[in-house]
């Protein structure tokens, strides 16, 4: 070193030594621009942390070698273009991880003998996780998937940020002006979370082929070269959620996917398999069974929401709601049935009070999009863009894997942690096969029975699921004098006789969200006697139908009783009318299409008549004298082997 460089060496260290003596940190001069080979070497003064200020551009071998009283992280602005050989050597003070800019000239050995300092090279990776939530801080896939790339990225010192597009006006020309920002400022890393994300970025990906697209939850046909998409193995989750429900005790099980698509194929398939791998492993593969069906639908539903009640009441224990918001439905029937169910894709335990749902086979994107991210940093994109990757069980640890079953899960003595992990390993070590022969009994339950007597629907209990049919015998009718639930169909149906069911006094039926009632009957051209009739007929007991459905051209017969119907219906009311109040209030009644007379009845007041009104057989209807009954518009009062009665005095007037 000369002279002039070791007198400003040590006038530097007068100068610092001066202003801060022993504080935990310093700052050299703002206008020093190089520091010279050996300037600081074995420095005893200096203790805390060094800073450096910006406009440093080189550090010089030996520089700050062997001050051992420098802690923590010294500031290296971004001025700063070579670090020499052992600048820092033997600096076993400092700690923690220094990230250096992929610009800077650093000597491999600039920070030997620090054994306490990880130093990073920064990629210049800047990361743009793109989601379609404006908030990211949910416990969504946009959540998660945010989360752990934050964390990743903090970790490594890399810029990222989140970025939203907005459906919200337009699903098919959707809000993309903050991600297209993003991409004009020269974020290079864009990571789309969910299938509708992934399309709108890959329609733009074209437009930007320096940048790399990684799209999770989805495959392309042809991706472009720019594009790497990640989906799920959904049958090993599948077969992780089928397994673990069987080793906790489960026997009874059902898988309902919404609309027949891969994806949803693939974690039904693997579901059975894994019900069928525990059944075997446990000897009692006789014993269990899976109710399989697929709903068409990817949303709330009252027939799926029959068919769950249907389930649970036949004795299925626990349903795999596969496919959006059908789980709603289910869910709702597992509450009512106190059934248990089984979440997809995402952990869906808040869909029903602690326990209700016993696990979730779950796809995680937060694991795929780290599993990408490594790779990249690892200079891997040549072998990623345009490809398409299935990311499942990579690791006998559950954590970085690309599906597992959800924190929530309701281990037991029967499957515990341990035995989720062991489960795990053994899938990664290809111990287990999913593509094994089935023994277990695989239907879609469609429990249906069919009652002729009052005693058979007796057996039936007090919750009716599935389809119930009503076919009564010599014309007498089927009587409930109980209170009933109905949470799935029931079909009253005339084949050659008369046929109802009949709501007596102390009966009642109650329809759940979603239940059907309906009357259907058969005309037979043969029969000169023609249509064969249906009846729900309320003879004095209950009937709330307000949260279901009656079926349009159903006969809805009431003697008595009280009743609450749909809002919207098309079916056919009918009033049997003991008196005249009866009669009155039948009248008064909108929704009312026709009125029978079943008993003599005498009119003590004017009557204003609007639907039909027929007089059955053996009843008398009696205008007394000084009343009159008038015929509106829709109005008509009929004899049907009946009699009306006017007395001198009365009168019958027909409005045109």
């Amino acid at each position: 070193m000369t002279r002039f460089y070791r007198f400003l060496a040590l006038l530097l260290m007068a100068a610092l030594l001066f202003s801060v003596g022993s504080a935990e940190s310093f700052s050299l001069p703002q206008n020093t621009r190089i520091i010279e080979a050996e300037a600081f070497r074995d420095c005893v003064g200096f203790e805390g942390q060094l800073v450096i200020p910006a406009g440093v551009t080189t550090l010089g071998d030996y520089a700050f070698a062997g001050c051992a009283g420098l802690t923590g992280l010294p500031v290296i602005p971004e001025t700063v273009t070579s670090i020499g050989a052992h600048a820092f050597d033997g600096c076993a003070g400092l700690s923690g991880t220094l990230y250096i800019s992929p610009d800077v000239d650093v000597d491999e050995t600039a920070f030997a003998n620090c054994p306490h300092l990880t130093v990073t090279r920064e990629s210049g990776v800047k990361v743009a996780v793109v989601g379609d939530a404006s908030d990211p801080t949910g416990d969504d896939f946009n959540g998660s998937v945010w989360r752990a790339v934050h964390a990743f990225c903090e970790e490594r010192g890399l810029n990222h940020f989140y970025f939203s597009i907005d459906y919200s006006e337009d699903e098919e020309n959707p809000d993309m002006g903050e991600v297209l920002e993003a991409l004009e400022n020269g974020f290079d890393t864009v990571i789309g979370v969910g299938f509708m994300v992934d399309g709108s970025l890959a329609g733009i990906a074209e437009n930007y082929p320096d940048v790399r697209f990684v799209l999770l939850d989805e495959q392309a046909d042809a991706p472009a070269n720019n594009t790497y998409y990640i989906s799920a193995r959904n049958d090993q989750s599948g077969f992780l959620a089928g397994y673990a429900a069987v080793k906790m005790g489960y026997r009874r099980l059902g898988f309902m996917g919404g609309i027949q698509l891969p994806a949803v194929e693939e974690y039904g398939q693997g579901f059975v398999q894994g019900v069928n791998a525990a059944a075997i492993e446990l000897g009692i593969a006789d014993d269990v069974s899976v109710a399989y069906t697929y709903t068409g639908v990817f949303w709330p539903d009252d027939d799926v929401m029959r068919k769950a009640y249907a389930w649970y009441g036949s004795g299925v224990e626990a349903i795999f709601a596969c496919g959006g918001g059908l789980c709603q439905s289910v869910a709702q029937a597992a509450r009512a049935m106190n059934g248990k169910m089984i979440g997809v894709d995402a952990d869906q335990a808040y869909l029903m009070n602690a326990g209700g749902v016993i696990t979730s086979a779950m796809k995680n994107l937060n694991s795929a999009a780290l599993y990408a991210m490594n790779r990249i940093l690892n200079d891997e994109w040549e072998s990623m863009g345009g490809k398409n990757m299935s990311l499942g069980i990579i690791s006998s640890d559950p954590g970085p894997n690309g599906v597992g079953l959800s924190a929530s899960t309701v281990y037991n003595a029967s499957f515990t942690q341990a035995d989720y992990q062991a489960l795990v390993g053994r899938l990664y070590r290809n111990e287990l096969s999913l593509d094994a022969a089935l023994r277990i009994s695989v239907d879609d339950l469609e429990p249906e029975n069919t009652v002729s007597s009052a005693a058979e629907l007796q057996a039936l209990g007090n919750i009716w699921t599935g389809t119930v049919r009503v076919r009564s015998t010599d014309n007498e009718p089927v009587d409930l004098a109980e209170s009933v639930t109905l949470a799935g169909e029931l079909r009253v149906e005339a084949q050659g006789n008369f046929s109802s069911l009949r709501i007596l006094p102390g009966g009642s039926l109650t329809l759940t969200d979603g239940a059907k009632i309906g009357s259907y009957s058969v005309f037979d051209p043969a029969n000169p006697i023609g249509n064969q009739i249906a009846q729900v007929w309320l003879e004095g007991g209950a009937l709330d139908a307000s949260r279901g459905e009656i079926a349009e051209w159903s006969t809805l017969y009431v003697r008595g009783g009280t009743y609450s119907l749909p809002e919207d219906h098309g079916f056919y009311l009918i009033g049997g009318a003991m008196n005249e109040s009866m009669l009155r209030g039948f009248l008064a009644n909108p929704d009312m299409d026709e009125v029978f007379i079943q008993q003599d009845i005498t009119l003590t007041e004017d009557l204003s008549i609007a639907v039909p009104i027929q007089v059955m057989d053996g009843a008398i209807l009696t205008v007394a004298n000084g009343c009159t009954v008038t015929l509106l518009p829709g109005g008509s009062l009929n004899e049907t082997d009946g009699q009306v009665n006017v007395e001198p005095g009365g009168q019958v007037i027909r409005e045109e």
